[in-house]
């Protein structure tokens, strides 16, 4: 086909598909170029995102830990109260045994003492009776 083209139409035509080529690779650059430039305004947006995030972030672990910090007070706080309340029921139940301990040892002096009077009252009334 070549051989059947003058030299000059050969020329224009190889003169024109590399014009097309240059521009068809021309609008290439041009789109990718406002691709590159749409892909690294996102990028920054993403970057400006991630740095937000991440002071998120940091905000929420101090606040976490200062909420441990607290819960541990509140635990050890507990733990000296619930001491407290079990040296108190210690000392409860101790008061408790010893009064029981005292008014059994007072039912069993009053049970003796109904038995001395019984007795007594039984020897007056053998005396009065004359036995």
């Amino acid at each position: 086909m070549i051989n059947h083209l003058s030299g000059g139409k050969v020329t224009l035509a190889l003169f024109v598909i590399i014009i097309l080529l240059v521009t068809a690779f021309s609008v290439t650059v041009v789109i990718y170029t406002a691709e590159i430039k749409s892909l690294k305004a996102e990028l920054k947006q993403e970057q400006l995102q991630v740095i937000l995030y991440k002071d998120s972030l940091a905000q929420a672990n101090t606040a976490i830990d200062k909420q441990n910090k607290e819960i541990e007070k509140v635990k050890i706080d507990n733990d000296k109260a619930r001491d407290i309340l079990k040296q108190e029921l210690d000392n409860i139940t101790r008061d408790k045994d010893r009064l029981i301990k005292q008014a059994v040892q007072s039912l069993s002096q009053d049970n003796s003492c109904e038995n001395r009077l019984r007795i007594i009252n039984n020897t007056q009334m053998e005396f009065l009776n004359g036995k």
